[in-house]
């Protein structure tokens, strides 16, 4: 086995993992849209509104069966990502010692890499709100300033007139 053939099933399963979690977004957002029917049938079965409540179920029974599709696409798409899983297996115990070195350490390079990155998109985010903050902080001192310059001006007013 070559290191470009464990490259290329890597991609394969990078692109069944990003797979598997498209269905599951597009599955999870169609639940909230069920939820939805649900509680629109549930206002009509309160109100007695038959009539809509009856379109609202028929909705139900089609969404629910749309929510059995995504989860047998789900179900069809892990296990693509299960084979693609285990021709890496496969592919891995054939390899040679340097081999598994020089993957081991692309790995590491690519996590200490993204490491690197999560910590500074956190300090990004620390410092747009810190910025933001002392905006606000900023905006707020100068309103209390001038509320105490106002009820000064007030008294002074009141006192001399």
């Amino acid at each position: 086995m070559s290191l470009a053939l464990i490259n290329s099933i890597e991609l394969g399963i990078n692109t069944a993992t990003q797979d598997v979690i498209a269905k599951i977004a597009k599955r999870d957002d169609f639940q909230r849209y069920v939820k939805d029917l649900e509680r629109q049938a549930e206002v009509h079965r309160n109100n007695n509104d038959n009539t809509n409540l009856q379109i609202v179920n028929n909705q139900l029974t089609t969404a629910y069966t749309q929510v059995q599709g995504y989860e047998d696409a789900i179900n069809a798409a892990k296990q693509v990502l299960q084979d693609w899983q285990q021709k890496l297996a496969t592919a891995k115990a054939q390899l040679t010692p340097e081999d598994l070195q020089t993957i081991n350490a692309r790995n590491q390079i690519a996590l200490d890499a993204s490491k690197a990155n999560l910590i500074a998109t956190e300090a990004e985010a620390k410092e747009k709100y810190s910025q933001g903050t002392t905006k606000y902080l900023i905006i707020g001192g100068v309103l209390v300033v001038v509320v105490i310059i106002v009820v000064f001006w007030f008294k002074r007013k009141k006192s001399n007139g």
